[in-house]
């Protein structure tokens, strides 16, 4: 058995022991009892109406129960030990601490219970412990008080069996305990040769890879020991065993924590206590909400439709409560409401009973804890109903729901059946009869009575084991690597404790960070001694580059070598030792990025293209393929605002209307702004949704005060005698290249005609900056980067086939940020201007032709759509490009 169970071995309890919840109740009644002045003293600003606070206090009290009861200390023995005790912190709050644990006792005997740790001091105490068979203890060098003894009571009973030199023996008690004067004083015999000082996570790593394939020369697997003090090392580890060919198994199992089946569960609490659209988003992403919301429309593809809903609506709720607050229009267009009522259903125990009567109410529903477990094991079987049964009324022998998830991994398999097993326990417990008020508080604290929270890993015969610092010296291999040897981590240290401080620890001789040394010395001691094959590593940077010191286990050491490994650690080079490259017999990975950039294959050939694809190849003829040729789109929900495109395209539809009206013609600035605002308003109505985004409202209202600034420049644009002739209007031409026509199309946003004749074409342009036409199409080499005007000039003749091509004016009204740039901004191109864009766009058409989109140019402004498929901004780029 473990050291865990021994204690109830030794003596018999008389009376059954208070199960967990029954502990939690005591305590918190305790605390309801104490007042609440005494109540501050130790946790400030907790009230006796805050049971979510109350449990997590009580969580700390048991921790500080069980620690001090380890050693056969009480509330109580402490309160009267630190009357003897000098410069203890607030040695009064030890008075309400006895109190509280007086309550706490008083309460579970009134229930005929016994609390665990006060049971086996009582035996203690009283010599009760007895021991009816031999007992054996293997390498248990580092006991608590309380168990020391009991078992110095059942002494004629006990062999100890211990791991040492015969020289250190002087370094154990009677019971093979160790002795921290001894170990903490110890000087380590460890050859410089098993020690190495690397600089940064991966480059400790790379140490494990090469211990590894030296020693998987001439060992099996099950030869070879990682030891792990850092878990924050694990994944490059686990990358850099991968890289030589080998497999590892992390001994100590995978945590049910982030598993993916409780991480839906802390979604949808969270989004049922905040609905907002972040928490819905993810929500509905998880991939069994996903399955589950998918079955009840009958469709797999509603995700996209909800991204375009988040980009068109900016939504900054979505509340589970009030599906109808989404207009028909919506509803016609996206699946929302019927989204929204599929997660209603899955969550329906979970919603109150009494709905809230305003969205910004927030609803307050007080269940017992009880009430709330059985709601949430409801949940749980909705969404794996296929997979999981309820429990037979006859079965008396297991209580906990019987889970059958054969389609799902053993993790999350593991993690379902005991999350079962844990709500159906609590919602059967008389204990848990805690009033709650939410069901993520409720689900808080649930998890905390949740024991087992690692799930064991899968192990095969080729796996070389990887284990944390304690269970290291235990391990069998005869070769080990030590990764991560750093002072932050080995010795462990225990800091800011808030009853316990180191000081007080050592004074009460509980186990202190002086103990913890002289183990973690014997440790490294024995791991150094029993081994043929030992590498040490120790890194100088963390994962954030920030500096790390050695380990001081690596410094217990003669002096000749401490002052060696110390200046070493600083000027590592001087230490840099050459390793042995793979052996033939092991693969190794290559470092650079082995994801290629797809290559275009069986192109089709365009023979039509809008006049703003035009710009898009010349800024990369690759990432025009992708968009134009493969029609690709980024598909996102992360929009905190309108995208640029978005509000370009509302402020294009109000200026489309006032074009087509009648108040186009006016020259009354009052009357013109009147119409925009009203257009304006008329729009945003018809896809009304109420709470959205703070950015999206501020982005209309600033709208609105461009287009009332416009409205000016537009009477006195039609008092100098243009008027509107054409409004977004389609056209489409026969760009004639090599003889043969390429069709280009496009739909222009207004045309004006002055009354002596002259035309002029127009693009709205809403960029914040206000660039000219100039600007957004020649580059500072004179060099056509847009050909969108140029291009427009030919589409039009077609309609006004008297105007001479070059004679036909070119420009953008530019509706900025600051609104006194607001203009009709002509380009200005002269004829030969002009030629130099026809001649681009004709080379574009013949590149087109060929199919020529290759390679990518490498990171381009505003490329943001394809960076991920192109790799811009990533460490290792894939540099193999094909002519």
């Amino acid at each position: 058995i473990t050291v865990g169970q021994l204690p109830d071995q030794l003596f018999d309890q008389g009376k059954p022991i208070a199960p967990p919840l029954a502990r939690v109740r005591a305590w918190l009644d305790a605390l309801r009892s104490i007042g609440t002045q005494n109540r501050n003293r130790l946790f400030p600003g907790v009230t006796e109406l805050d049971v979510v606070k109350l449990m997590e206090v009580a969580g700390r009290l048991q921790s500080l129960h069980e620690r001090l009861g380890a050693d056969v200390w009480s509330f109580k023995s402490v309160q009267r030990e630190i009357v003897e005790l000098a410069n203890v912190p607030s040695p009064e709050r030890w008075d309400v601490l006895a109190q509280l644990q007086d309550h706490y006792y008083a309460t579970l005997n009134s229930k005929g219970y016994w609390d665990p740790q006060a049971a086996r001091n009582v035996a203690v105490r009283k010599k009760l412990c007895r021991a009816l068979q031999p007992l054996i203890l293997i390498g248990l060098v580092d006991l608590n008080a309380g168990i020391h003894e009991m078992l110095e009571q059942c002494l004629s009973q006990v062999t100890s069996l211990i791991f040492c030199r015969e020289e250190d023996r002087d370094g154990f008690d009677g019971l093979g305990c160790l002795r921290p004067d001894f170990w903490s004083e110890y000087r380590l015999q460890i050859p410089d040769e098993r020690i190495r000082i690397a600089d940064k996570p991966i480059d400790q790593a790379n140490y494990v890879g090469r211990f590894a394939t030296q020693m998987l020369d001439v060992q099996k697997p099950a030869d070879i020991v990682v030891g792990l003090p850092d878990e924050e090392l694990w994944p490059n580890v686990e990358r850099c065993l991968k890289r030589v060919d080998a497999q590892s198994h992390l001994v100590k199992g995978e945590s049910i924590v982030d598993n993916v089946a409780m991480r839906l569960f802390n979604l949808l609490a969270q989004y049922l206590l905040e609905p907002s659209y972040w928490h819905f988003a993810e929500l509905i992403r998880h991939p069994d909400v996903n399955d589950f919301v998918s079955s009840r429309l009958n469709d797999t593809n509603w995700l996209p439709k909800i991204d375009e809903f988040q980009n068109l609506i900016l939504p900054a709720e979505v509340r589970i409560d009030r599906p109808q607050q989404y207009s028909s229009l919506i509803q016609e267009r996206f699946p929302i409401v019927s989204v929204v009522e599929a997660l209603r259903d899955l969550a329906f125990d979970l919603l109150p009973s009494t709905p809230a009567r305003e969205l910004k109410e927030k609803s307050i529903d007080h269940r017992s804890l009880g009430d709330w477990a059985s709601s949430w094991l409801a949940v749980l079987r909705r969404l794996y109903g296929p997979n999981l049964r309820a429990m037979e009324p006859d079965d008396q022998r297991n209580s906990t729901p019987v889970v059958s998830l054969g389609g799902l991994n053993h993790t999350t398999r593991t993690t379902i059946e005991r999350l079962a097993g844990l709500f159906h326990d609590v919602s059967q417990d008389e204990h848990a009869t805690m009033e709650v008020d939410s069901p993520r508080d409720a689900l808080k604290l649930i998890l905390r009575f949740l024991e087992d929270r690692v799930v064991a890993s899968d192990e095969t015969n080729s796996s070389i084991d990887v284990v944390g610092w304690l269970e290291l010296p235990w391990e069998s291999a005869n070769s080990a690597v030590i990764v991560g040897l750093n002072d932050h981590v080995v010795p462990s240290v225990e800091r800011g404790s808030t009853f316990l401080p180191n000081s007080l620890c050592t004074r009460l001789g509980l186990s202190d960070n002086r103990r913890r040394l002289a183990r973690d010395v014997y440790h490294l001691a024995l791991v150094n001694a029993s081994r043929a094959n030992v590498l040490l590593v120790c890194g100088r940077q963390n994962s954030l580059k920030a500096p790390i010191l050695i380990s001081r286990l690596l410094l217990q050491c003669p002096d000749e070598q401490m002052v060696r490994r110390s200046t070493g650690f600083f000027d590592f080079p001087r230490l840099a030792h050459q390793e042995t490259q793979p052996s033939e017999n092991h693969t190794q990975s290559p470092l650079t990025q082995q994801f290629a950039i797809p290559m275009p294959t069986n192109v089709p050939r365009l023979s039509r293209l809008s006049v703003t694809r035009f710009r898009d190849y010349l800024k990369c003829p690759y990432r025009f393929y992708l968009g134009a040729v493969l029609k690709l789109r980024p598909e996102a929900d992360d929009a905190r605002e309108m995208s640029a495109g978005q509000f370009g395209d509302l402020a294009h539809n109000v200026l489309e209307e006032f074009g087509r009206s009648p108040t186009a013609h006016l020259t009354d600035s009052e009357a013109i702004k009147s119409f925009l605002v009203d257009t304006l308003e008329a729009h945003v109505k018809r896809l009304a949704v109420r709470n959205r985004l703070p950015s999206m409202l501020y982005q209309i209202e600033h709208l609105q005060l461009r287009l009332e600034h416009f409205a000016q420049k537009q009477a006195e644009h039609r008092q100098s005698g243009w008027r509107i002739v054409s409004i977004e209007e389609k056209f489409e031409f026969p760009f004639v290249v090599d003889n043969e026509p390429f069709i280009v199309i496009g739909k222009i946003d207004r045309v004006d005609q002055h009354d002596d004749g002259r035309i002029t074409v127009w693009d709205y342009k809403t960029s914040e900056k206000g660039y000219n036409a100039a600007e957004a199409h020649i580059d500072s080499q004179g060099n056509w980067i847009d050909l969108q005007l140029p291009l427009y000039r030919h589409m039009i003749q077609s309609r006004f086939p008297s105007a001479p091509l070059d004679s036909i004016g070119l420009g953008y009204v530019v509706i900025p940020n600051d609104t006194k740039k607001i203009r009709f901004a002509a380009a200005g191109w002269n004829s030969e201007q002009l030629a130099a864009a026809d001649a681009t766009a004709r080379d574009v058409i013949r590149k087109i032709r060929e199919c020529r989109y290759w390679p990518p140019v490498e990171t381009p402004k505003y490329s943001y759509d394809w960076e991920r498929i192109c790799q811009d901004n990533v460490f290792e780029r894939w540099q193999e490009f094909a002519e």
